[in-house]
Parts: C-alpha cells; sequence; structure tokens
C-alpha cells in the first residue's frame, strides 16, 4: 500500500500499512478504523507508542496520527469501543498480568487520559481480552 500524507489539521506521520502484531484493539470512528497497542512479532520491550493507526474506509489508506496525553500501558488484549468523539480502552495483557486501568481517547485532538475510580477496589477485576459493544451511545 503507497505512503500516504498527513491532513493539516492532524499531525501524522508518512505510514504504510502497520507492522503485523496481536491482541491490538480498534474501534470504528465515522469512517475510520483506529487502532492501538497490541505486540509486534519479536522478542523487543513493548513500549508506549504515541500514534495510533487510522484507516480511511473511503480512501482505503492508512495513517499513524500522534496522541498525547497519558498514554496507555503497552500490552495486547484491550478492549475498545467508541462512543461519540470518545474511545475507550480498557483492560489489556501487559507487564505478565492483565490489567483493570480504564483510557479514554479524544479523537478530535488525539488526547489520552487515564480514568481513575473514585474508589478503585469496587472497579472491575483485571481483564484481557474481553469486549465492548456501543449500543445508543452507551457502553455495555
Amino acid at each position: 500500500m503507497a505512503a500516504t500524507q498527513s491532513d493539516s489539521d492532524s499531525p501524522a506521520r508518512f505510514s504504510s500499512e502497520p507492522e503485523p502484531r496481536t491482541g491490538a484493539c480498534s474501534a470504528m470512528v465515522k469512517d475510520e478504523l483506529v487502532m492501538y497497542g497490541g505486540w509486534l512479532p519479536s522478542p523487543r520491550q513493548h513500549p508506549p507508542v504515541d500514534y495510533v493507526e487510522v484507516f480511511n474506509i473511503n480512501q482505503s489508506q492508512w495513517k499513524q496520527r500522534r496522541t498525547t496525553g497519558t498514554l496507555p500501558l503497552p500490552g495486547r488484549g484491550s478492549a475498545c469501543v467508541c462512543v461519540g468523539h470518545l474511545l475507550y480502552m480498557f483492560g489489556g495483557w501487559g507487564n505478565c498480568k492483565a490489567s483493570n486501568r480504564l483510557y479514554q481517547l479524544h479523537v478530535t485532538d488525539l488526547c489520552w487520559r487515564e480514568l481513575c475510580p473514585v474508589n478503585p477496589e469496587e472497579g472491575p477485576m483485571p481483564k484481557c481480552h474481553c469486549g465492548m459493544i456501543n449500543t445508543s451511545d452507551s457502553t455495555v
């Protein structure tokens, strides 16, 4: 696939297809598939990345778009869903254990933030390879 150029309103890197990986999470945002995370098939470290990979369905093109904010921990097997202009990512496997962290990506300004529960003891158990769906702008 040919390299793509950035949009003037969103910083992007030149990119072709994403590297093969396992356990990335993805969600549809209008006419784009937004993908984050996963592990590459290599023994190297899996550091947090400061970008999401986006596939535009209408243009059949991949782009890497830089993100800012509190980056999710590196890992695989997170659940991902988009509600309006917010993408939510929960759980996953990293650092040899499952996670119960919840992150939010504002898909317009591409800024991550971790959503911390008021009482962490009452939060869900750590999970990986789980799922979320969006039904009428409510997360299930």
